[in-house]
């Protein structure tokens, strides 16, 4: 007769949680916690070390580890005895993998998921590392070696462990304060910093962040540095907007080879995280939301720049737009909620990519029917009987759709034509295997990375569908994310949980400032300036003059801040946009768009986030690529006001304001803020109703010209 008081099983307390990464592991043997106080509780009542495990739900190496180690009895066992074992997704707790990650970049000048680290009851690191292999190899300790090893440590040198741990940790916890605005003031002798001292700077900074980029350009393959290849979008769009045009042109090549590569999804658009080659060919096949919603615009601008110049070009870039646009909307958008899900994993049937590749014999079989389109697939998406992955095939397909149908004596329009209907065929016949799992939750800071992507693209592509996307995408982001109390971070089968990070507000911003500068839309405009306050009242230690990436919480060592443009931008670098951009536009209106006091606010926001990045660039400009482009954009602050040439309407045609961004584009003119007047009242709801040229009297507009010296008289033309 079995008992009604047995133990419950291991990581039942992981069976309950909204997040799917902390779910995949509730059947492990591992007596896993997930965050929070009742795990730290036992650790000191049982004086033993903690065992914190990181990772997300499409991480290939996580998924390996667990099914070598934490589904493995004995290993199990060995944690369960000395540890107290925590289990955190760090897309969901950004925070905690960023004050742990430090930690074990710290000790090993390497960092990466899934991260291991080794806590005290306390929470201070004291031994980390990515992941263990079950057999020591390549000089890779096993995971039973560190376990055991680590757990030595504790019990027989606990002195010298807390020791070193203090140490590791207080100096982690400076580098917030060291970044300050007290600390940048104390260490030029310059009490009197201004917004407009710090930018003229920073220019420096920007002019070393090219050179150093130009350093390391893959000049054959595009990108920077070798493998694996990240996309880097930052450093793209750096080169994009540099006056150098070799500069623009190794990012139009860099975007080419993305595009023809194999980390594109060939048959379903999108993008994967990574190349494990320099070449772009074999992809890590993971799917991240921030990496789509990054590239869309950069794809978009592109083609805006070649449009007159390379057309054919231009058009391979705009349809690989469409396709990131397709790909998010058909497979990672729920649309019970109408928000985009955060992650696809690499893994499929037990194996790496297996939803992705084709075989020679499977590709052939998919156009039985047709072998004229057969013979063209197997030329354009370059399949073989050897494969390139694994016996199978990662499809590529041309650079320069031009040149491929020259080759064959084929017309472009012909070769676009086939091609779409080879996708067609192949994701009808891909679509009876097993999809890659998605991850569920939504999160704020993604979503609004959409957003603001989807604004971008559709004024350089005069594509006002996915103006209109956007708008509405940012409207049930507040909807679902904006609480009593204030923005949340995650968003989850009904329910929003985790107070907002710097980068979701910062993010958020962004996107309702474009919102507001495109339309004119007073609640973007009010959401804006909410923001920002949220901003500085959680974010922000006015004492040091420091932007942190979370605010206060016992749960957390210290504070961690993020100033670093990586493959997620800072918060620093979109909230200095947000900042600027409503002074700037606010001010081409005259009246009062804006009172003195939030003015005010946003001059305060930008100085600490100017401070950080001088700190910062003053020894990595690498690491501010897309804060140091805002600082370039605001040498000149150019910016078009697009109005109504007469009293009546109160929109604008669509096509007036794709116009100044076109020319800037194509013209090397570097940036441009574009936006219209404020309509008092006008809500989300209906804010991107734009009117067209056969509108008769919409299509009337005059362009009002600003920078720095000033704003030219309104025309009627904009060249």
């Amino acid at each position: 007769m079995s008992s009604t008081h047995q133990a419950p099983r291991a990581g039942y307390r992981l069976a309950t949680e909204k997040s799917l990464y902390l779910r995949q592991h509730a059947s492990n043997p591992v007596d896993w916690y997930p965050w929070g106080s009742d795990a730290f509780a036992k650790a000191r009542a049982e004086n033993k070390p903690i065992l914190l495990s990181v990772g997300y739900s499409s991480c290939h190496w996580c998924h390996v580890m667990a099914q070598e180690s934490f589904e493995d009895d004995e290993t199990a066992h060995l944690m369960n005895k000395a540890f107290v074992n925590i289990k955190v997704d760090r897309e969901e707790r950004p925070d905690v993998d960023e004050v742990y990650m430090a930690a074990v970049q710290a000790m090993t000048r390497r960092g990466g998921w899934p991260l291991t680290a080794m806590l005290t009851p306390e929470g201070k690191p004291f031994f980390g590392g990515t992941y263990f292999p079950p057999d020591a190899r390549q000089g890779i300790p096993s995971f039973r070696d560190v376990l055991m090893a680590c757990a030595s440590y504790f019990v027989e040198k606990r002195e010298e462990l807390e020791e070193r741990a203090d140490a590791l940790v207080a100096s982690l916890a400076a580098v917030g304060g060291n970044l300050g605005l007290a600390a940048l003031e104390s260490r030029i002798g310059d009490r009197a910093l201004s917004v407009e001292k710090l930018a003229d700077a920073l220019l420096v900074a920007h002019t070393k962040a090219l050179a150093a980029l130009r350093l390391d350009a893959d000049v054959r393959a595009g990108g920077f540095g070798g493998a694996p290849k990240f996309m880097q979008p930052s450093k793209i769009e750096l080169f994009l907007w540099s006056e150098e045009r070799s500069d623009l042109a190794h990012a139009v090549q860099t975007l080419k080879s993305i595009r023809a590569g194999g980390i594109t999804d060939q048959v379903g658009g999108g993008l994967a995280r990574y190349a494990v080659d320099a070449s772009w060919t074999v992809p890590h096949f993971e799917k991240m939301l921030y990496d789509n919603a990054q590239c869309l615009p950069l794809f978009a601008t592109a083609s805006a720049a070649l449009a007159g110049q390379n057309d054919n070009l231009a058009a391979d870039l705009a349809d690989m737009a469409d396709a990131v646009v397709s790909y998010l909307e058909r497979d990672v958008l729920d649309a019970s909620v109408g928000l985009f899900t955060c992650a696809e994993d690499a893994d499929s049937e037990g194996e790496e990519g297996r939803f992705y590749v084709f075989e020679s014999d499977e590709f052939e079989a998919a156009f039985a029917h047709d072998e004229g389109l057969r013979t063209f697939a197997k030329r354009y998406f370059g399949v073989s009987k050897a494969g390139n992955f694994e016996g199978a095939n990662v499809l590529t397909c041309p650079q320069d759709t031009a040149a491929f149908a020259a080759k064959r004596e084929l017309g472009v329009e012909a070769v676009r034509e086939m091609a779409l209907r080879a996708r067609e065929r192949l994701l009808d016949v891909r679509s009876s295997r097993e999809r890659p799992a998605r991850d569920p939750k939504c999160l704020l800071g993604w979503n609004a990375l959409v957003a603001t992507g989807l604004l971008r693209s559709g004024v350089a592509l005069a594509r006002p569908d996915w103006i209109e996307k956007g708008v509405a995408l940012v409207a049930r982001c507040k909807a679902v994310f904006r609480a009593e109390e204030g923005y949340r971070h995650t968003y989850c089968d009904g329910e929003t949980k985790i107070g907002a990070f710097a980068d979701d507000l910062a993010f958020f911003m962004e996107a309702c400032v474009e919102v507001a500068c495109l339309t004119g839309c007073s609640e973007a405009l009010e959401e804006s300036l909410f923001l920002a306050k949220e901003l500085h009242r959680h974010c922000v230690d006015p004492a040091v003059g420091t932007l942190y990436f979370a605010a206060r919480s016992d749960e957390l060592l210290y504070r961690p801040t993020r100033p670093e443009d990586n493959v997620l931008p800072s918060a620093h670098s979109s909230a200095l946009f947000a900042c600027e951009t409503l002074k700037t536009w606010a001010a081409m209106q005259g009246g009062e768009v804006l009172g003195k006091a939030e003015v005010k606010m946003l001059e305060a926001l930008s100085l600490v986030i100017l401070s950080n990045v001088a700190n910062l660039a003053e020894d990595k400009p690498l690491a501010c690529t897309k804060s140091l482009l805002w600082v370039k954009w605001m040498a000149t602050r150019a910016a078009v006001l697009v109005s109504p040439a007469s009293p009546g309407p109160t929109t604008v045609p669509f096509e007036a304001l794709v116009k100044p961004v076109r020319v800037h584009a194509a013209g090397r003119r570097g940036k441009v803020l574009v936006g219209v007047p404020v309509r008092p009242g006008t809500r989300l709801l209906d804010a991107a109703l734009f009117g067209s040229e056969a509108d008769g009297a919409r299509a009337a507009v005059t362009f009002a010209y600003c920078d720095v010296s000033g704003c030219q008289l309104p025309t009627n033309d904009f060249t």
